[in-house]
């Protein structure tokens, strides 16, 4: 079979350790199998990791459970192999590829990749890790369950916040001592602060004079948007006149579009649909929203505060770990558009607050949530999970 790589990067330079005698280890053989429903937060992660980990530390392969046909450029720029559908011919041959490949770890992300990898453990005996990021509430009591019977196969949990590793020790009952919290990090130089705010504007046609709010979720009904339109109209009253950015992919089949043109709103929104790059929508806007529900811990939030954006969101999951209120951003009740269009218009109409609170955001995103650290971390969990020595950061490429 051949092992498939992604290309390497300039970026995050990562060796492997030396044992005692000198001798060098083989680089960790690393799997990933992911539901990959849709490119959100869990494939960015994992696009990120992989493009910043050095070839000479690990050898990875990417196991999408969907067709090729269904991803996006970026995704497929990971090199995946798909074993698509729930057919006993899939299953056959994602035990097949995991058979011969025998990585050192598995790195599972969703509820289905661990429902049909987990039990495989029995004979394979592999390191299995369970990504724990999702704080989605309407998971069926059967989906509960078995993620409950299956959830001793798991060798470690990996959280991306405490609020996840709490949720994840409530709902399937696992010992916290086997959840490690590893916080996601973004690339910091590749979201940085919009130097031509105009012309980011006028290359998306965006009128002068505006205020401009950008929310990056794709359209589902725990991300707010009904909440945000709700909330359009009163931003104009106390802001003047406003532009909201809705950037991600239509999952309700233009339910939000319909809600908006009922109220009476629909010229304030630009619905910008998916976009493998929302930098040039985040350096276009004034102010950064997140109006979920339920969170686990936003990456959206790290890119908006990496690009010197004052964020508000809702102060539900990973959120308050991460946005600190008054300093680095305002935090609201969740479903409440009063709330969130006052605190749009309070920055609105204190453009120096909504400043410092966008220059606090992005020391708070440098120091604490980098991708390099993020990237240290998870080779950390796979090193001790392999039973090999540390994997630290190198200065140079080997």
């Amino acid at each position: 079979m051949t092992t498939r790589n992604v290309g390497t990067s300039s970026r995050g330079s990562y060796a492997a350790s030396s044992s005692a005698n000198g001798e060098h280890y083989e680089p960790m053989r690393l799997a990933f199998v992911l539901n990959t429903s849709g490119e959100g937060g869990a494939e960015s992660r994992l696009f990120d990791f992989l493009q910043s980990v050095d070839r000479s530390a690990v050898d990875t392969l990417v196991i999408a459970l969907k067709p090729l046909s269904t991803l996006s450029d970026r995704f497929l720029a990971l090199d995946p192999v798909s074993v698509a559908g729930p057919t006993p011919a899939s299953v056959w041959r994602l035990w097949r590829v995991l058979r011969e490949w025998r990585p050192d770890v598995v790195h599972l992300y969703g509820l289905r990749a661990n429902i049909l990898v987990r039990p495989m453990n029995y004979l394979l005996r592999m390191k299995i890790a369970s990504a724990l990021v999702s704080a989605n509430p309407f998971r069926s009591r059967l989906q509960i369950s078995l993620d409950r019977v299956t959830a001793p196969l798991v060798d470690r949990w990996l959280a991306n916040s405490e609020e996840a590793k709490l949720l994840a020790v409530r709902t399937l009952r696992i010992n916290p001592d086997r959840v490690d919290v590893v916080r996601s990090g973004i690339d910091t130089e590749r979201f940085h602060p919009e130097q031509d705010r105009g012309l980011a504007r006028a290359k998306l046609g965006i009128p002068g004079g505006s205020l401009v709010v950008v929310m990056v979720a794709n359209l589902r009904p725990m991300k707010g948007h009904l909440t945000v339109v709700d909330a359009i109209s009163l931003v104009s009253e106390a802001a003047g006149a406003c532009t909201f950015l809705f950037v991600g992919g239509d999952e309700l089949g233009g339910e939000i579009q319909r809600y908006a043109r009922a109220q009476g709103v629909s010229d304030n929104i630009m619905f910008a649909g998916y976009q493998e790059d929302v930098r040039p929508f985040l350096g276009a806007a004034d102010v950064f929203i997140l109006a979920s529900t339920h969170e686990s811990f936003p990456t959206s939030i790290l890119e908006a505060m990496s690009t010197g954006l004052p964020v508000v969101a809702t102060r539900v999951g990973g959120v308050p770990e991460l946005v600190v209120e008054g300093q680095t951003g305002l935090l609201i009740p969740p479903a409440d558009s009063r709330a969130l269009a006052a605190a749009i218009a309070q920055l609105s109409l204190d453009p120096e607050f909504g400043r410092e609170l966008g220059c606090a955001g992005r020391r708070r995103v440098v120091s604490e949530y980098s991708l390099q650290r993020t990237v240290h971390d998870y080779l950390a969990v796979y090193a001790a999970l392999a039973g090999r020595s540390s994997i630290s950061p190198s200065t140079s490429r080997h």
